[in-house]
């Protein structure tokens, strides 16, 4: 069975409940912001430093895509500390203020079901747009009701020391939001299978699998060194890396 407990999640910072297993190398977190992840090896100290070196400023950003590919169903692998990069598709995040304003939008509109159906703001996690905190996330709406996409609906509510609103989304909203369904890819993955076919014909994966695009390099690469005879090799220089940078965190 396993060990329950209450943690802060190692992104966000909210209290998650966590599972560890019976090995205690693995601990899976429930945050009520991001979703679901689980992590191996890696605790708390140690990835506060692993984001601080290696992903400085974006934790928020990390947080936003556990929370985005939770919502559209993905897998996502089990966190180690070398395999962030390769997760985490940093091209999925928006780019700018603007683009997250844009993020908010969709994500009502995805929720809402009737025009002018009230929306509780108490019930939007910050990562569902990539806001750093709920500040962060209650200066997008004010920022969106000043252009008149959304509307503030009956009179501000304090909540745990701080303001919460009910909104809407207006006309003006959803006719932005229609322009952003026709402009915006509607796929951002390919399947990259067929490009493999001339270097090797070992799968390294179950029919039907996709790849992100920008990750399909690092797939070739694999594929490659399998052809070429170098897999244990490289596999043996990844390892040692592993090794070193767990010695670097520990010393």
């Amino acid at each position: 069975m396993p060990n329950s407990q209450e943690k802060r999640c190692l992104f966000c910072r909210t209290p998650a409940p966590s599972e560890k297993t019976l090995d205690n190398l693995t601990v899976t977190y429930h945050c009520p912001n991001c979703g679901d992840y689980s992590v191996f090896g890696v605790a708390n100290s140690e990835m506060d430093q692993i984001l601080c070196e290696d992903f400085p400023g974006k934790a928020h950003i990390i947080s936003g895509l556990v929370k985005e590919m939770n919502d559209a169903g993905e897998q996502i692998p089990t966190i180690t500390p070398d395999n962030m990069d390769s997760i985490f598709d940093f091209n999925r995040a928006p780019r700018n203020m603007l683009e997250k304003l844009d993020r908010a939008l969709l994500y009502f509109h995805k929720r809402t079901t009737f025009l002018y159906e009230r929306i509780h703001s108490t019930t939007i996690p910050p990562a569902c747009f990539y806001a750093l905190n709920v500040e962060e996330r209650n200066s997008i709406l004010s920022a969106l009701s000043k252009k008149e996409y959304v509307e503030f609906v009956g009179p501000p509510l304090r909540q745990n020391d701080r303001v919460e609103r009910d909104f809407f989304l207006t006309v003006d909203g959803l006719a932005h939001v229609e322009e952003l369904l026709r402009t915006r890819p509607r796929q951002r993955r390919c399947f990259v299978a067929m490009w493999f076919t001339y270097i090797s014909n070992i799968r390294l994966k179950r029919s039907g699998a996709w790849w992100y695009a920008v990750k399909a390099n690092e797939m070739l690469a694999l594929r490659c060194a399998v052809y070429n005879g170098t897999y244990d090799r490289v596999f043996q220089e990844y390892k040692d890396h592993t090794l070193a940078r767990q010695t670097k965190l520990n010393s």
